[in-house]
């Protein structure tokens, strides 16, 4: 199974070595599920991590 998630929220504490910037953020994150029998059985995640780090100013748009 997919999911598709939309994260949004203020930078308000340290982050990957990065201080606060007080700057809102809002990327996504597919996830992917396994399941058996009604459970996860596992789970794996991409986000988009670079739109996240130029939304806080920390690589060129």
């Amino acid at each position: 199974m997919w999911a598709l998630y939309t994260m949004t929220g203020t930078h308000l504490g340290p982050l990957r070595g990065i201080q606060p910037t007080g700057r809102t953020v809002r990327y996504s994150i597919v996830a992917m599920y396994r399941i058996a029998d009604v459970l996860i059985v596992e789970a794996d995640f991409v986000s988009e991590v670079l739109r996240m780090m130029r939304q806080l100013g920390q690589l060129p748009a």
